[in-house]
């Protein structure tokens, strides 16, 4: 494939798009649910447990995407970093188009 891609940083970057996806599925099916769990109306507790779901989200999504390429950095292994990066980019894209061509078939 490519030069400095090789298969464990190919299978971890899976594996982080992986575990990105199905934290994106769980707060789907929580936030589907918003209503029964928070209330409908406006009130103050349910806006800080949405902005805290938010800030907990991107800690967790940012940890999934980016935790692993920055300790590789921090190691000096800068070219497997990006690749780790990119390949779990690229398998959250691979995943999106999946999804999109799902529910558009289904």
């Amino acid at each position: 494939m490519y030069r400095f891609m090789n298969k464990k940083i190919l299978g971890r970057s899976l594996l982080h798009a992986f575990l990105a996806v199905v934290y994106v599925f769980l707060i789907g099916m929580l936030m589907r649910n918003g209503e029964k769990i928070f209330g409908n109306d406006s009130k103050l507790l349910g806006t800080m447990s949405f902005l805290l779901l938010f800030v907990i989200s991107a800690t967790v999504m940012g940890f999934l995407v980016l935790g692993k390429p920055i300790l590789m950095y921090l190691e000096n292994k800068k070219k497997e970093a990006l690749w780790m990066f990119f390949g779990t980019l690229g398998w959250l894209v691979v995943f999106l188009i999946l999804v999109v061509v799902g529910n558009i078939i289904f």
